[in-house]
């Protein structure tokens, strides 16, 4: 899987690395956080043998809690996507999630820019900006 670097010259959607490769790294892991709030519904509680420590157990608040995080986390994936023109969303998209290549009927600059604020705006939309 190719290294995807930041474009820093005339870039207006510049993350500090850290947090750009945190976002870039949420994405990546889209198909696995959709996988994990489809089938949460469906799961038995973690702590299936009563509480430990003094607090008192509440699997359907654990679940619901769960469930919510990983909703925004998809939600702001999604949002985000519509901040992309429709004829280079999926490509970002892909070369975001899986590392495929740009095609070659735009400029890779073009393509970089695109990435970048399609990654800021899910940082944005996670409240991390």
């Amino acid at each position: 899987m190719p290294k995807i670097y930041q474009l820093i010259k005339g870039n207006p959607y510049v993350l500090p690395e850290n947090l750009y490769r945190q976002v870039l790294y949420l994405i990546k892991d889209y198909d696995r956080i959709k996988l994990l709030w489809e089938e949460e519904l469906y799961t038995t509680p973690r702590n299936e043998f009563g509480p430990r420590g003094s607090s008192k157990s509440d699997p359907t608040f654990s679940k619901a809690a769960r469930r919510i995080r990983l909703e925004e986390d998809l939600r702001a994936m999604d949002k985000a996507m519509s901040q992309i023109p429709d004829e280079y969303r999926e490509h970002v998209i892909n070369h975001a999630r899986y590392g495929i290549r740009f095609p070659d009927w735009a400029d890779r600059k073009t393509w970089f820019k695109y990435q970048s604020k399609y990654i800021f705006h899910v940082a944005e939309n996670l409240k991390k900006v």
